[in-house]
């Protein structure tokens, strides 16, 4: 409590809900560890969490009424989730580069010990199988993870596969990344973090504290990127799109 009195005397002018789209792997464990450390837990009230595959899983989605009340709302979900926020809001989010976020995710995944995650099942498949046969996997529980997530993300959902897409889902996906308030990519964090913080209203970390990353050692028998990158093809086309046009938004940050 006392930071959260802190934090609205010292830096919360901003009156706009924060709205963070957490795309899987690209870095949002650090930024939503920093800022429900200011805005409050969800415990509180001031945080939600949206995400999108505990509603698929369970149908248990915050209500209508914690969403607006809450400061700040972030989690993996898609526009279609943000796009339900009718009133105004502050709304970001942050790529990576297609092919390290697919191999981090995979490493993720394989070396997961967590028994109460064990039945989530792109853990279960990344144990079983090699890189290749894990991010070429028709299965659909699989490419749900693996296939262009950030533009399907921001198209609509990353729950929804191409089928399920609109017919433009690509050029929305570009539109909706350009529409956001604010625009980095993962390996610029460190520096656009206190940008962010001050366009927000909030203190800037004194560093920025990598949150739910694994040592790079730990990643031998994964493929380089160049050999993951062809393995992939066109699952990763239309985020590596996506990407190029995300560095060029993140150099316009100042």
């Amino acid at each position: 409590m006392l930071r959260w009195v802190l934090n609205e005397i010292l830096g919360g002018q901003n009156t706009r809900r924060v709205v963070f789209i957490h795309i899987p792997k690209c870095a949002g464990s650090s930024i939503n560890w920093h800022f429900k450390k200011n805005f409050g837990s969800a415990r509180s009230g001031r945080t939600q969490m949206l995400n999108a595959i505990r509603v698929l899983r369970t149908g248990e989605r915050p209500s209508e009424d914690a969403l607006r009340s809450a400061k700040f709302v972030a989690g993996h979900c898609g526009w279609d989730d943000v796009s339900k926020l009718s009133d105004s809001h502050f709304c970001f989010t942050v790529l990576r580069d297609p092919v390290e976020r697919t191999l981090s995710f995979y490493d993720f995944c394989r070396n997961h010990v967590s028994e109460k995650s064990a039945p989530f099942f792109p853990i279960q498949a990344a144990q079983n199988l090699s890189f290749e046969d894990f991010c070429t996997s028709d299965d659909p529980s699989i490419r749900m993870f693996v296939d262009n997530v950030q533009a399907r993300t921001l198209a609509s959902n990353y729950t929804r596969l191409y089928d399920d897409q609109p017919k433009d889902w690509e050029t929305l996906a570009e539109h909706h990344l350009r529409a956001l308030d604010f625009v980095t990519v993962s390996e610029k964090l460190d520096a656009h973090l206190p940008i962010l913080c001050a366009r927000i209203g909030l203190r800037a970390p004194r560093r920025t504290v990598r949150r739910n990353v694994r040592i790079q050692k730990e990643k031998r028998d994964l493929p380089s990127p160049e050999v993951a990158a062809e393995m992939m093809g066109e699952r990763m086309a239309a985020d590596q799109r996506l990407y190029n046009i995300a560095v060029d938004l993140a150099e316009q940050v100042e």
